[in-house]
């Protein structure tokens, strides 16, 4: 049945390859990881480059079956070693190899992955998933990463991708590399196939997940990145002393323009009307006394007959007056002038400032409790 099997393969592969690019994967080394992790990772590489439909994918078994047609296991001798593999790949046509490592590093699995070039031996792409704790955080992970491998042969056949934040700056990483920030412009092109797009901004929770871009399309992922504890207290501190600034200004804006309205009303108004235009009416024109004192009022009648009757008391008193006037008067200003500047600061705080309670309800939090039964972790946001 094995041999069935590979030489319905060896018949369907020449009518393939002239399709897709060959693809061989070789058995991933154990390094210090068990052969049967070593051998779920292999499976968990071909997964992922077969889900594209981009490749004709090979796995270094399948290989293997394809050249025990052509001569007998006997004659090579037992298995085959990684060196034979690759021979026997290139001899297939296989241009490119998918190969790497599986570690076990204080007891996390460690897996890498080299793309090789088999006419020049040159790595095209590397890339590293790890450590992780498991053997199904790998299998779950292991496919988009061997996608991302092979990212470089696929640049002809690009999508794009586009990343919509919550909050403008953040950074756009894509493959680790940075790429972007937010708001974005206009998408940014990839080769099709899977990619890990992360978003990172300072004082927010990092945010990682894989996302497949499709040939001519553009894929939309949206982040609502979550403020952390200490961001979150510092931005209300911040923000807070602003906004009662803000209210501070305005109310010493209100208080500065108040008394200056307030002091040109009921003070130098009045005094000029009641004390000063008499008196000066009456030091210019004595002559037309009558003329003069019939256009005033009963109490600027008085003060204009006093002042005639009186003219050298009615001058000295006239310059008291003017003083005081003219004084009450720098005090409006400088009282509108502090009104104005108040304002001013206002309106600045205001703007400069946000809402201290934006981020309130919004704080990522971990809360750890131990029990008899075990530990459990609980988040808030």
């Amino acid at each position: 049945m094995r041999a069935l099997s590979a030489l319905m393969l060896l018949m369907a592969l020449p009518a393939f390859a002239q399709e897709a690019t060959l693809l061989v994967v070789t058995d991933l080394e154990a390094r210090g990881a068990t052969e049967l992790q070593a051998t779920a990772a292999t499976g968990s590489v071909v997964r992922g480059l077969r889900n594209l439909n981009a490749f004709q994918v090979l796995s270094a078994d399948e290989v293997r079956q394809l050249l025990a047609i052509e001569r007998s296991r006997q004659l090579l001798g037992g298995e085959m070693d990684p060196g034979e593999v690759n021979a026997a790949s290139k001899a297939l046509g296989a241009r490119y190899l998918v190969t790497g490592s599986v570690s076990r590093p204080e007891a996390r699995l460690v897996v890498d992955l080299q793309l090789l070039d088999t006419e020049d031996g040159r790595v095209l792409a590397q890339k590293s998933l790890g450590p992780v704790a498991s053997v199904e955080t790998v299998a779950q992970e292991l496919p988009g990463l061997a996608q991302e491998l092979v990212a470089p042969l696929l640049e002809a056949e690009q999508g794009g991708l586009l990343v919509r934040t919550n909050e403008e700056g953040v950074e756009v990483w894509v493959d680790d590399v940075l790429r972007a920030s937010t708001p974005m412009a206009e998408p940014i092109r990839f080769a099709r196939g899977m990619h890990r797009v992360t978003v990172k901004k300072d004082g927010f929770i990092a945010q990682s997940r894989s996302t497949e871009l499709h040939k001519d399309e553009v894929t939309v992922e949206s982040f609502s990145l979550v403020a952390s504890p200490d961001f979150a207290r510092a931005y209300a501190e911040h923000h807070g002393r602003q906004r009662r600034m803000a209210w501070l200004a305005a109310g010493l804006a209100v208080v500065t323009v108040g008394g200056a309205i307030g002091l040109d009303q009921l003070y130098t108004g009045p005094t000029w009307s009641r004390e000063l235009q008499p008196r000066n009416l009456a030091l210019s024109a004595p002559d037309a006394g009558a003329v003069r004192e019939a256009n005033l009022n009963h109490a600027q009648a008085e003060t204009y007959r006093v002042c005639v009757a009186d003219r050298l008391n009615c001058y000295r008193q006239a310059q008291e007056v003017a003083s005081r006037v003219q004084t009450a008067q720098l005090v409006s200003i400088g009282l509108g002038a502090v009104g104005a500047v108040s304002a001013i600061a206002s309106t600045w705080f205001f703007v400069s400032g946000n809402d201290p309670n934006r981020y309130s309800g919004l704080v990522a939090g971990v809360d750890v409790q131990v029990s008899p039964f075990g530990v459990a972790f609980s988040g808030s946001f």
